[in-house]
């Protein structure tokens, strides 16, 4: 009867011992890796119709990379900012009264059009060649500021590229395209933002429910 007990202990004890090790690597292998807290990298997915992930948080003084990757088979775009425009009549705009990126400098590289956006080392890699116009002079798709950069100086009436920028900073994939926005986060930032995407018809994405919340924390207060 003894032998029976102990063997009956020692069975149970190398159970526990086996689930507590199955519970061990488990949690390892499914950790979230640690970003750096002063230069995080976050990838954000657009698809129909959501980001993902759909919150982001930041803090004063990072130096921010996003990662942002179209895993749908629509164009989607990312603006960020407060108070989506409407109509009168409850129509939605193209952009936010506020917009989040005109408060940093901003650099973006990829395969992405960006317009409205400002700040040094503005790179981008279409994959194919540069657009040409009736003239065969070579536009460019994004620049400094968001302005075209003609070579010359554009003759008036030609084009109204404020119209086109007051809505805020935006950067626009096609599907299965990606790009890279970094900028540092600013004083002027802290507060709760919105992140969306305005592209569509009549219904544009953002009132199909692609939107997300953005927040920025100052930690020395």
């Amino acid at each position: 009867m003894n032998k029976m007990f102990l063997k009956t202990n020692v069975l149970l004890v190398m159970a526990l011992i086996l689930s507590g090790c199955g519970s061990y690597f488990q949690s390892v292998s499914t950790s979230t890796p640690t970003l750096d807290p002063d230069n995080p990298e976050i990838t954000i997915s657009l698809d129909e119709f959501t980001f993902t992930p759909d919150h982001v948080r930041l803090v004063v003084g990072q130096n921010v990379t996003l990662h942002v990757v179209n895993n749908g088979e629509e164009p989607h775009e990312i603006m960020i900012g407060r108070n989506p425009l409407r109509s009168s009549d409850g129509v939605l705009g193209d952009g936010f009264e506020h917009d989040f990126f005109a408060l940093t400098d901003v650099s973006v590289t990829g395969n992405a059009e960006v317009m409205g956006m400002k700040g040094e080392g503005m790179s981008m890699d279409m994959g194919t060649s540069m657009p040409e116009d009736s003239s065969g002079m070579q536009m460019a798709t994004a620049t400094p500021e968001g302005m075209m950069d003609m070579g010359t100086a554009m003759p008036e009436g030609e084009m109204n590229m404020d119209s086109e920028m007051e809505n805020g900073g935006m950067v626009m994939l096609d599907a299965k395209k990606e790009a890279v926005i970094t900028f540092k986060v600013t004083k002027e930032m802290v507060g709760a933002w919105t992140m969306g995407c305005f592209e569509g018809g009549d219904l544009k994405h953002f009132d199909l429910g692609m939107a997300g919340i953005l927040y920025v924390r100052d930690l020395s207060n």
